[in-house]
């Protein structure tokens, strides 16, 4: 029994033993811990060194929008605030992070869960914008959801907002509080022109600062809006007497995009005279997209922009009567889908547009096919005795989808118009430029940037002409690569 209990005391010495060497070289283990945290804390991260205000400019192009609602809740400021606590602090700090609200409510949870949810998650982006004015996209609320009046609550600070109108509309009748806003996107349910509105839109009547409206299937007579004042106005899928109809409240309009607008048998009896219009860009899916140029007169157009789907004979010679009806002088001219007619149909004459319009400074030009090219190319040459087509172009942008290209042409009309100037430059000239200028004139500007853009599927079925035209170069011809920028389309 004694020898017994010897052995377990020893044992128990033992153990106690392991214990005190354990216990020191956890001692040693938290020493060295320490020290390293110590390390780490003197090491200073290059990120971290950044200024404030550089930092700030980075998240600011890091975020956006905030999301509330949709896969991408909780990103954007969110993820920059839970970094570190100096991103954190910085983050809190800019309130311009938290302001611009777009909202996509969850339909994978129930309306109760997802609105307590996510109206919370609202409320805290609203209190860390601060005091900062509110850019609110709330096209996919639910017109019963707890968040709009959360929003509606907020109307002094908006600055842009985003709607779908909805029946029954929830919006106030007596008008928002809207000191602020600038910039307006508002769309109606489907049938908008069919079925009658129940109601007139009040809610915007009162916006002092409204400058941009965008309207999209809302008739005019079920909106109340401070026409007058507005300066950029965009309108999708309208037909053309309430086009007008609107327009002749725009007194102080300077851009109009009109959008698949559609002509109808009630077409305006009146022109509509925009004076103050600087720029128009007419897009649409055919011809009668085009419709509302027959009553618009806009002396003071500085650039049009035409893109009809297709290509369409008649669509040049609206334009061209549309441009002399206006008596503007454009500066620049963009236009899409430019072929050339198949045999026994009317000639696309673009040449005759642009012969229309010699203040043109800028030609942009998307979708052009090899012939229509070619044809374009051939009407620009500078020949003695002619008047020269767009004498005033200093920038010039092709996209084709051309099989071929013909690259020597490009070359000769880059020669010519490099070396163009005007009479009335007042500037010293060369011997050659003498002489080029006894012969067409000196009334040719000369061309500045010439950029062709030709599709990755096409580039390589042209490489002789493209060499003969890089070996010009080369030979000392006046072509600049520098100008002459022949790149992949996208």
């Amino acid at each position: 029994m004694s020898s017994s209990a010897d052995a377990l005391r020893q044992s128990l010495v033992e153990i106690d033993d392991e214990i005190e060497r354990w216990h020191a070289h956890l001692n040693l283990l938290q020493a060295k811990r320490t020290s390293i945290l110590t390390s780490l804390d003197a090491v200073v991260y290059p990120v971290l060194t950044l200024p404030v205000e550089v930092t700030t400019e980075i998240f600011q192009h890091f975020t956006r929008s905030v999301a509330i609602g949709g896969s991408y809740t909780g990103k954007g400021p969110f993820i920059l605030a839970s970094v570190c606590r100096a991103w954190r602090a910085i983050a809190l700090a800019i309130p311009m992070l938290w302001s611009n609200i777009y909202i996509q409510e969850a339909d994978t949870l129930s309306r109760e869960d997802s609105d307590n949810g996510l109206c919370s998650l609202l409320e805290l982006c609203l209190s860390r914008a601060g005091q900062h004015l509110l850019s609110v996209d709330a096209t996919y609320i639910a017109p019963e959801s707890s968040l709009l009046p959360l929003l509606l609550n907020h109307s002094p600070r908006w600055e842009d907002f985003y709607y779908e109108i909805s029946w029954p509309n929830p919006l106030p009748l007596d008008g928002l509080a809207l000191p602020n806003l600038s910039t307006l996107w508002l769309t109606g349910p489907p049938n908008s022109f069919v079925e009658p509105f129940p109601e007139r839109i009040t809610a915007f009547s009162r916006a002092p600062a409204l400058r941009k409206l965008q309207l999209c299937d809302i008739p005019f007579p079920n909106i109340e809006i401070p026409w007058a004042q507005l300066s950029s106005l965009i309108l999708a899928g309208y037909p053309t007497q309430q086009c007008a109809e609107m327009l002749r409240q725009t007194s102080h309009l300077l851009e109009l995009y009109l959008q698949y607008s559609f002509g109808d048998w009630n077409m305006p009896e009146d022109h509509v005279f925009v004076p103050s219009m600087t720029k128009l860009a007419v897009t649409g899916g055919s011809l009668a997209s085009l419709a509302a140029l027959a009553f618009l007169v806009v002396p003071g157009l500085k650039h049009l922009e035409v893109g009809i789907t297709g290509s369409h004979p008649q669509e040049y010679e609206l334009l061209s009567e549309f441009v002399l009806g206006s008596g503007c002088a454009l500066e620049s001219l963009s236009v899409r889908d430019v072929y050339m007619s198949a045999p026994g149909e009317a000639v696309l004459d673009l040449p005759g547009l642009l012969r229309r319009v010699p203040s043109v400074k800028k030609l942009c030009i998307d979708n052009m096919s090899w012939e229509a090219l070619e044809q374009l190319l051939g009407a620009m040459k500078i020949l003695p005795g002619l008047n020269v087509l767009l004498p005033n172009l200093e920038d010039f942008e092709i996209s084709t989808h051309a099989p071929r290209v013909p690259y020597p042409d490009v070359a000769d009309i880059l020669q010519e118009r490099r070396v163009g100037r005007r009479a009335s430059d007042g500037e010293e000239t060369s011997a050659n430029e003498e002489l080029y200028e006894a012969e067409f004139g000196g009334d040719v500007a000369q061309l500045h940037r010439f950029r062709l853009k030709i599709s990755s599927t096409e580039r390589w079925k042209d490489e002789e002409n493209k060499q003969t035209l890089l070996r010009m170069a080369a030979e000392g011809r006046d072509i600049k690569l520098d100008t002459l920028k022949i790149c992949e389309g996208q």
